[in-house]
């Protein structure tokens, strides 16, 4: 069986608080930032993987021994960094060898409010607007 690997990344946005923002990443698993700004001084920050695994975001924050796992859901803990009128923008995508390429983005404002979509909508798109079903791009 093959292993998905993937690539994640996020836009540039503007946080309320850097230092707050910075110290937040530091507490996530698998998630490094650059930011950008004007004089070496950032105004501006993207997230992304580093996961050596597989590439993609994580969804779970790993207890030390004793303690319970717990869920990690990106948009519920970054928006409330998010400047007001600032959209985050979370991308990934990858592919387990040649047997199916996915991939999805979600764009969220902060507070909270989000679009979604999916590679895989190509599929109810293509009939909407065909009237064919075409073949998925998997085997």
């Amino acid at each position: 069986m093959a292993n998905w690997y993937g690539t994640a990344r996020s836009n540039y946005f503007e946080v309320k608080n850097q230092a707050a923002f910075l110290a937040w990443v530091d507490g996530l698993p698998d998630i490094s930032t650059q930011g950008r700004g004007q004089k070496g001084e950032p105004t501006q920050y993207m997230i992304y993987s580093n996961s050596h695994d597989d590439g993609g975001w994580p969804t779970w924050r790993w207890a030390e021994e004793g303690e319970e796992d717990t869920e990690l859901n990106l948009v519920d803990e970054i928006a409330p960094h998010l400047k007001h009128g600032v959209i985050c923008v979370l991308m990934e995508a990858g592919a387990e060898k040649l047997r199916y390429i996915s991939g999805n983005a979600i764009a969220f404002n902060s507070l909270g409010n989000y679009i979604e979509l999916a590679l895989s909508d190509i599929y109810q798109q293509a009939y909407d607007v065909f009237k064919i079903h075409p073949t998925e791009a998997s085997y």
